[in-house]
Formats: structure tokens, sequence, C-alpha cells
């Protein structure tokens, strides 16, 4: 089989998002049965996310979504599909583990048109993240010098994901020079200071 995943808006991939997310610091103060409870919305969403980005190439250039059906029928390759679709958009990077991006080649000429998910995704559109998700989404917004509406219902999530990225990275930058990693003595003598 020739799966196909396809970018989508930032709102349409975090509907049904869990907050907190697991693994996170939010997540570890939560009670354990709780951390149980978002485990498993965890696994539903990333369940969503397949059915919304993941596509299955059948007869020539025809292309259908997954269902929940056809998901569940995936077996222990759902979870290898989930990780390739995540690492396809930026969310798993070749640092992380288990980062693994599917070699085989596209199809040509494939048709991915879908009334049902413009209709499904404008309703996402319309709801308000939950407050981490929120936080994220704003934070982001600024850095981008936008409106979070404008990140929320019309960039691409790997945009939202890298644009997230770089700045938690510019983030530990900046905290690693202030927490000790200072420059030389000697670069004050040049004209460079911290």
């Amino acid at each position: 089989m020739t799966f196909v995943g396809c970018d989508m808006l930032t709102g349409w991939f975090f509907q049904g998002f869990p907050d907190p997310m697991p693994l996170t610091d939010c997540w570890n103060r939560e009670r354990v049965e709780n951390r149980q409870e978002l485990a498993a919305k965890m696994e539903t969403w990333h369940d969503q996310i397949l059915c919304r980005g993941v596509w299955l190439a059948v007869e020539g250039t025809d292309c259908r979504r997954l269902t929940p059906e056809l998901v569940q029928r995936l077996g222990d390759q759902r979870d290898r599909a989930i990780t390739q679709y995540m690492s396809g958009i930026g969310w798993i990077t070749p640092e992380d583990k288990g980062h693994e991006v599917s070699m085989a080649p596209l199809p040509r000429g494939l048709r991915l048109d879908d009334p049902l998910a413009a209709t499904e995704s404008r309703g996402a559109m319309t709801r308000i993240p939950s407050k981490n998700l929120l936080a994220a989404l704003t934070a982001v917004a600024d850095r981008a010098r936008t409106a979070p509406h404008i990140v929320w219902r019309r960039w691409w999530v790997s945009e939202f994901v890298w644009t997230f990225r770089a700045r938690q990275a510019e983030r530990a930058a900046t905290a690693s020079v202030g927490r000790g990693n200072r420059l030389p003595a000697d670069f004050a003598h040049i004209g460079v200071e911290d």
C-alpha cells in the first residue's frame, strides 16, 4: 500500500488535540488518572490525524482518505504511519528518536479532492484552542508579527511547526548565553561584549 501524507491547515490539524500534551511538564503535574485519560485522548487524536492527513493510493491516480476502520486495520503499522506523517510535517525531526519519512515515490497525477474535509475543517477553524495550544499559537503569531487567527486559519501545520521550533531554538540559544555561557573576557578587548 502507498500512503500519501498531506499538509493541512493548523486549526484543522489541532482539532481534538489534548491539553496538556502527554509527557510535558504540565502533564507530569497531573494526577495519574488524568494522565491516563490524556494519553488515551492523544491516541484518539493520532487516529484522527491519520484520517484527516493520510491518504491511501488506490487504482491509478485515485486516492482516498483513511477511515477509522482502515486505521484500526493497520494494526502495528498504525504507529509507523503516524510517525512517518509527523516526520513529514516536521513535528518529529531527524534528531528525534523514531524519525522516519517514507521513501516510496508518489504516484503521478494524484487527485486528493475531498469536499467533506473542507466542510469539516471549517468548523475547526472557528474553535478557540485549549490553554497551552493557545499560548503556543499566540507566541508563534507574535513572533511572526501576525494575528493568531491568520496562523490558525491560513498557515499550513508544517509552517506552524517550523516556526515554533525556530522560536524554541532561539529561546534556548538566548537562555544559554544568560546562564553563564558568556563570551571569554578577552573578547571585550576587541569590542565584543555579551
